[in-house]
Order: C-alpha cells, then structure tokens, then sequence
C-alpha cells in the first residue's frame, strides 16, 4: 500500500518533506487522502491560471490545511479520547472482529470478579457492575443504565444483572461499535470540511452515503431470501393453515416504507390543519437554529457533533415545553428536524394556538432558542446596515430564480437581530396552507415526492439531489427527524386499522371505523381531541414478558388496544422469520449467519422449557444456560448439549448467594 509520504514524494523531496511535517499527526487515513489529492495534480497535470502544476499542487495543500489547522486541536482531542486503532476503526469486519474480543475480555474480567470479592451479593453486584462500566468507559461506550438513580434495592440488582449481561454480551458489543465507528468516522469527515456545500457533500459525506447505500442494499438483499410464516385459523373451515409471505411485502406493506410513511405525515398534518381551523387556532411556523459554535463551517466550531446539537434541541425544547406547561398554555403541532448543509441539524416546526397566546408562545420560544451565546447576536445588530444590503440582493436572486419557474424558497429576514437562532412566520391562508409549509420538509427528508422542480434552500440545487445525503445523515447519526406534539396516539390509530371488523364496544368501535376508513380527523375527535393523549381513554395494550430477551430484561410487545372496561387484541398472529426455501434460500446472508427457527420448532422449544428470548437465543446460534449448568446450542437442525459448565455470569452469580 502507498504511503502519504511516498505519495507526496511527487512534490519533490523538498516539498515532501515539508507537507509531512505538517499532517504527520493527523489520522492515517486522513494524512493518505490529502496526500493521494496531491498527487493526483501531478499524475493528471492538473494546473489553473497558467501556474505550474508544482504550485497548484501545493496552493491546494496550503488551502485545505490552512482551512483545517484550527481544527487540529478538536481532532486531536478526539484521537486521544477514543481508544480504537485507526486500523480497526477504518474497517467494518475489523472492528466487529474486535467487538467480539472486547466481549471475550468483559467476561474474563468477569470471572476475575467473581473469584475476588466476598461480600454480599448486591455490594459485589454493584461493585461488578462499577468495574465494567469504567471498562465500557475505556472503549468509548456508554454502560448500560449509566447515570440512572435506584431505590428500591430488589429493582436494582435486576437492574445490574442485566446491565452485567449485556457488557458481557457479543451482540451488544458489536451494535455499540458499529454506531460508535459511524459516528467517529463521519465526524473526522466533518472537522476536515468534507460535508459542506463547498465540497460538494452537503449534509453527510461520501464516505457516510457510500455506507448508509451499502447498507440499503445489503438489507433489501437480506430481506430478499427471508419470508415469514404462521399458523392461521380458517374461519371457514374451522382449521388452522400454514401462512407465509415474503419479508418484502411485509416491508412494502408497513411504515417501514418511505411512500408509507410519508403519506401517514401528510394524512395527520393536513388533518392536523383542519381540527385547527375548527377549534379557531392560528398557526405558526417557526425555525429554530443552534449558536455558531455547534457549526462546523464556522470559526467558533467547538468540535460539538450534530448527534450533540440535536441533544441541545431537546434539552432547550424540554425547558419550552415545561414553560409552557406551567403557564397553561394550550398548543399542538409537529416539527421536523432536517441538516445545514455542514451536517448541524436545525428544527422547523408548524404549531397551532389560541389567537391569544400566539405572542406569549412565540415569546417563550425565542427566549429559550436566544439564550447560549446571547453575544453573538448582539454583534449582528451593529451590523444590520450591511445584512440588509445583503437581503435585497438575496431577494433579487430569488426573483430571477422564479421568473424561470425554479421553485426556490423565499429567503428569510436574516437581517433582523434574532433571525439567525429563531425565525418566525405566521401561517397566512393567502400564500399557503400549513401543510404546504411543511409538506416540502416531510418530502425532503423522506423520498423527494413530486419535489422534481423545486430547488434545496442549502444547496441551491434540485432537492431531489439531496435525498439520500438526508437519509445517509438521519442514519448515521440516529436523529429522529419527525414528533407530532399533543397528538392522539398514532400506534393506537395503527392497531385499529388491522381490525376489521366491528368491535362490541360501542366508543371503541367509532374509534375503530374512524381509522378503518383512514379519516385521522375523525380519529382525533373520537379520542378527545389535541391534546388529549394523556387522558386519552383508548391507549396501546401491552404484552409483558418477563426474561424476555437474551438479557433478561421485561419485554413489552404491542397486542392490540384497551381501555378502563374494554379491551381488543389487533395482534392475534404470531409470525416467525425464515429463510425462503429452494435456491434463493441458498444463498449467503449478508447481515450474519443466523439461523431463525420456523413456528413448529419453536413450538417445540416451548415444550422443552425454553422462554421465548431463550427461543430466539438459540435461533441466533447462541449458548443458551439452563440452571443446572447444562449449555444448549443449535447446530445442523439439532439443539445439542456442548458443554456442562456455566456462563461466567452464571459462575458469578452461583458463587455470591
């Protein structure tokens, strides 16, 4: 493999020499990229201006460093906070190989645990738990329960005992470094400028669309193979039957499908609109901005990540909502959380009120969205002459842009003092509904539908160029990107629709025909109205599991809908996944080698004792412990007992009671 010094070598020694110098403490992989773009201008004889291919080869590197250099402190703080070769880190099978060795370690220091301490079992326990937590620490990964304060003593060994079992736990490893490295990846790409406007990756880097397609692809071909089946009854017949459908059009079918969900959006908000209209609330549109050291094209950056500028919307938008609460103030609405084109999220949010408290909440709000770094905006107000200017300019360019039939959006007051942090717009009917207002955000950040001729805001290119970036960002950074506030809920709505027919509840069933015919307006009336979830009388059944998982956690499945008198089960079908039989049963897995198990046999597990996590345990190819020690596995069709020893939780357990 080239090195980043060899690679620069086509400077010359001299130049060599000087460039090495200055990135020779940048990641490795990050020294090769500058490196192989330096060179590339002497391999394509690239040159402008008429200047030597020498000097704009090394005109580019000054640039891009010079653009990056105050950056340096942020990155290399972060190299010395995370404990993960650059190696590893670089490379997905790489850094799952060492989830599984850091998983191997946590048990060993497990074992180490049980074998030292002789106090009670919840002082050992705790201790235990204390010990793998600073572990998790060292692996830049948060413990299980981090920071959650117990009472009650019988709650928290649970607590322990399960949190012991994941930090113990191979899968869990390895779903926590998979996110960690996505992250750590995509941030590097942020601090050296790749995902900006500029660079030509708005929103989320090559490197982050590259993986969130392979991804996409590696699923669809997953699903490809995979079909579910179920024992069904015939009401007809009086008989049961096997079912199966593929996994495929399970997924077209649900909410998992974009063009699903982004007709759910638009259904509850233009229904949304008009429970607002009858109730006489007005409606206002409102954009909510982080400060300038949360963006990383700016010269305040404080190496903050927009996983950490989203925690500072939520945090800001929790004190908003108690403020509001506390002054009695009535409100419903959704917001959407979409990219700058840098990668820092920002909120647009459509709320509805009382003509009366529409100052009092706008008022709120922007106290809260103005309060970090309050100077800075102060600043903008000596400079509002020349922001001014800069709006009539914008304002002109959009014109141009309209008398060609390009649909831009009409560029905001940023002249004013606060409108960089917090803009507000009310809800005119003459220029457009609220939906209309919001429907281009929900198209945005889900699929582009019928956005073809419209022009993104960030990038002044066509939106339908920013699709996957969004999507590609949204995943990487597991930002939830939609909430509706004081909604009836949506999954009550959902569960009902799988029910056909009639239920003998009368209040019910007006509920239940009301989302049967897909009217979400008529849904909201029967269940109270906006902002009536919380007394809402109709809310989602739960089935509880104990030891429900492979971790020993309660788990709490959807079942149907209930109320104080009333209750009907819309999940009476218990599907099981498995691989599609014949030739395309055959091929590879690319999402692991696990084996599902198919109803019968799971049936059959059921007879032999096994819980369902433990079920699902084994049809991953895992140990499954029993009391007496005895070890269980799932190898060619067959359950087999491997080993007659504990787990070394197990072990650790048994040695403290």
């Amino acid at each position: 493999m080239t090195s980043p010094k060899s690679l620069l070598m086509m400077g010359g020694a001299d130049n060599a020499a000087h460039w090495h110098n200055q990135t020779n403490k940048l990641p490795y992989p990050l020294q090769l990229r500058f490196a192989r773009r330096y060179a590339n201008h002497f391999s394509n004889n690239v040159s402008r201006d008429g200047k030597s291919v020498e000097f704009t080869a090394n005109s580019y590197l000054q640039k891009t460093l010079a653009k990056i250099k105050p950056r340096f402190p942020h990155i290399f703080n972060f190299m010395t906070r995370q404990s993960h070769p650059w190696r590893e880190l670089s490379n997905a099978k790489r850094m799952e190989k060492r989830a599984e060795n850091i998983a191997m370690e946590m048990n060993n220091n497990l074992v180490e645990m049980a074998s030292e301490l002789t106090g009670e079992y919840i002082d050992n326990l705790t201790a235990t738990y204390e010990y793998l937590a600073a572990k998790c620490d060292d692996h830049c990964v948060t413990a299980p329960f981090s920071g959650v304060e117990l009472d009650n003593s019988e709650l928290l060994q649970h607590t322990y005992e399960v949190a012991i079992r994941k930090m113990t736990n191979e899968k869990w490893w390895k779903g926590k470094l998979k996110r960690f490295r996505l992250q750590a990846l995509e941030w590097l790409e942020i601090a050296t400028g790749e995902v900006s406007k500029a660079s030509g990756n708005p929103y989320a880097s090559r490197v982050a669309v590259s993986e969130y397609r392979a991804r996409q692809t590696s699923c669809a071909e997953w699903m490809s193979v995979m079909e579910l089946k179920a024992d069904c009854y015939n009401e007809d017949t009086g008989r049961f039957f096997e079912n199966t459908i593929s996994l495929e059009d399970a997924y077209k079918s649900g909410m998992a499908n974009p063009e699903n969900r982004r007709n759910e959006l638009m259904l509850r908000m233009r229904h949304m609109e008009e429970y607002a209209d009858e109730v006489g609330y007005v409606g206002m549109f409102y954009t909510i901005t982080a400060p300038s050291a949360y963006h990383a094209n700016s010269d305040k950056w404080n190496g903050k990540s927009p996983k950490d500028s989203n925690a500072y919307f939520n945090k800001m938008w929790a004190k908003i909502r108690s403020k509001l609460g506390r002054r009695n103030l009535s409100y419903f609405g959704v917001r959407v959380a979409e990219p700058h084109a840098d990668g820092t999220p920002h909120w647009h949010m459509a709320l509805f009120m009382r003509e009366k408290d529409q100052q009092e909440i706008t008022a709120i709000l922007r106290k809260y969205a103005i309060t970090e770094d309050r100077d800075e905006l102060y600043q903008r107000y000596q400079n509002r002459e020349k922001l001014f200017k800069a709006h009539k300019k914008a304002r002109k360019s959009y014109g141009y842009k309209k008398s060609k039939g390009i649909k831009a959006k009409a560029p905001y007051k940023f002249y004013r003092t606060f409108t960089p942090r917090f803009d507000v717009v009310r809800i005119d009917k003459k220029y457009g509904s609220a939906t209309s207002y919001i429907a281009k955000y929900i198209s945005k950040n889900i699929d582009g539908f019928k956005m073809a001729d419209h022009e993104d805001a960030e990038t002044e290119k066509p939106i339908s160029e920013s699709i996957n970036p969004v999507a590609a960002w949204a995943s990487t950074w597991n930002i939830r990107q939609f909430q509706f506030q004081y909604s009836p809920s949506v999954t009550v709505y959902r569960e009902l629709r799988k029910i056909r027919k009639a239920v003998k509840c009368p209040e019910m069933e007006k509920v239940r025909s009301e989302a049967d015919a897909g009217n979400w307006l008529g849904f909201v009336k029967a269940m109270g109205g906006m902002n009536s979830s919380r007394q809402a009388k109709f809310k989602t059944a739960y089935q509880e599991i104990p030891q429900g998982n492979e971790y020993g956690e309660l788990v709490r499945k959807v079942k149907g809908v209930t109320s104080t008198d009333f209750s009907v089960i819309s999940r009476t079908t218990n599907w099981a996944l498995s691989k599609v039989e014949g030739e395309a049963g055959n091929l590879s897995w690319t999402c692991g080698n696990n084996c599902t198990l198919s109803v019968s046999e799971g049936k059959k597990l059921q007879r032999l004792g096994f819980s369902t996590g433990e079920i699902d345990w084994l049809g991953q190819g895992k140990l499954v412990y029993s009391d007496n020690g005895i070890a269980y596995q799932i190898r060619n069709n067959e359950l087999r007992q491997i080993r007659t020893q504990k787990s070394p939780y197990e072990v650790y357990k048994s040695m403290r009671h």
